[in-house]
């Protein structure tokens, strides 16, 4: 069974700005996700709601939230892994 992608507002602005070399590379994991919300490499974040999950490409990170009751998964943050975690 897949999950439903949905990206908050923030997110979506920001894909259109990263650098083309690692555009590709992360619109493949976030192609993937819907099959597989926590593959290799991912780990929980530790923050207040515990709900947030970041995957790694390079530098970058994709930070989002897996809601397993009604499958959704919201793509929180893209962006560079020193900027990516700021205001949680």
């Amino acid at each position: 069974m897949t999950y439903v992608l949905l990206f908050r507002r923030a997110a979506r602005k920001v894909m259109g700005r990263l650098p083309p070399m690692y555009r590709q590379a992360i619109k493949d994991v976030l192609r993937s996700l819907p099959q597989n919300p926590f593959p290799a490499g991912c780990l929980q974040l530790r923050t207040a709601e515990g709900r947030y999950y970041r995957v790694r490409v390079g530098s970058y990170r994709i930070v989002y939230e897996v809601t397993h009751e009604i499958r959704i998964i919201t793509i929180i943050r893209v962006g560079h892994r020193r900027e990516v975690y700021r205001n949680l």
